[in-house]
């Protein structure tokens, strides 16, 4: 059966990846500091984690509305250990933890706060960018969020809109520009599981979905190679297993011994998700026009040359 060619990239498709990894250069760059801090402090990282869930309320529900790929009970797990440790108070008297609301207390929201601060500073020394530079990165990237936010919907802007924000006014550029990277990639979350939701249902088929990803990437191609890569997931190989066969069914997949690649109609299904995911995440970048993504690009990758070695 022969495969599809994969369509053309969207125009603005290169601008983001740069963004993208400065996002996770950051992150370690500022790594140190923060576990530091929150291993003399005594705070969970698993906290700072669902920062980006918002920090309002937590519950399973809501975890999947942003990540829906992850094992659901692994999350009401993690939640009734932080409510246990004094972190989230249990609201509405359920006893289920899958379906249990926690509210999260002033304290932990402040210790998130503290965490991010501490990374935040270390970028603040670490980052060998002139300010002003720095600056006009962040004003190009806050006003790519302002609008996503005034987006038309579809997509929801349920991650971009809830997300816990830490910098201010007073953290350092490096800091700000971090604050701001975050707010994109919710939004391309956001875009994204509404691309595919059309096709899979996310309430109960995102661990279906990051196995056909996995397989339409090339990242693995059996239910082992799947389980090993996708680990943080919190799924066996047994789950996707069941994945693979339900995928097969659809004929989105096809078997090959004990690994799968993806049917012409699978391929072009997958394809047509990234084409609306990019088609809805690039739609607001025209607020900048197309001389304000070049700059934007250009900026961001100087920055990342500048970055120190990790």
């Amino acid at each position: 059966m022969t495969i599809p060619p994969a369509p053309d990239p969207h125009p603005l498709a290169g601008a983001w990846p740069p963004i993208e990894t400065t996002v996770f250069e950051f992150w370690g760059l500022a790594r140190p500091a923060m576990n530091a801090l929150a291993e003399e402090q005594g705070i969970p990282l698993a906290l700072h984690n669902y920062a980006e869930l918002g920090l309002e309320t937590l519950s399973v529900a809501d975890a999947l509305r942003r990540d829906p790929y992850s094992r659901p009970e692994d999350f009401a797990e993690e939640f009734a250990r932080l409510a246990a440790a004094g972190w989230l108070d249990a609201i509405g008297g359920s006893d289920d933890p899958m379906i249990t609301r926690y509210v999260v207390l002033p304290h932990a929201r402040e210790a998130v706060r503290a965490i991010d601060a501490a990374g935040d500073a270390l970028l603040g020394d670490l980052v060998a960018v002139p300010d002003a530079e720095l600056a006009r990165i962040h004003e190009l990237l806050a006003t790519i969020h302002a609008a996503n936010l005034a987006a038309p919907e579809p997509p929801a802007r349920w991650g971009a809109e809830r997300r816990f924000r830490s910098a201010d006014e007073s953290t350092p550029p490096p800091g700000r520009i971090r604050e701001a990277a975050l707010d994109l990639l919710a939004y391309r979350d956001d875009v994204h599981l509404a691309a595919w939701s059309a096709r899979a249902d996310p309430a109960t088929e995102g661990g279906l979905w990051n196995a056909f990803s996995h397989v339409w990437s090339g990242a693995a191609s059996s239910a082992e190679g799947i389980a090993l890569a996708a680990a943080f997931r919190g799924y066996d190989a047994s789950f996707y297993e069941q994945a693979l066969r339900d995928l097969e069914a659809r004929g989105w997949l096809v078997a090959e011994g004990t690994e799968y690649r993806t049917t012409a109609a699978g391929q072009a299904l997958r394809d047509e998700v990234e084409r609306q995911t990019d088609e809805w995440f690039f739609a607001p970048w025209a607020v900048l026009g197309e001389e304000g993504v070049t700059e934007l690009r250009e900026r961001v990758e100087a920055l990342l040359r500048s970055l120190p070695l990790l």
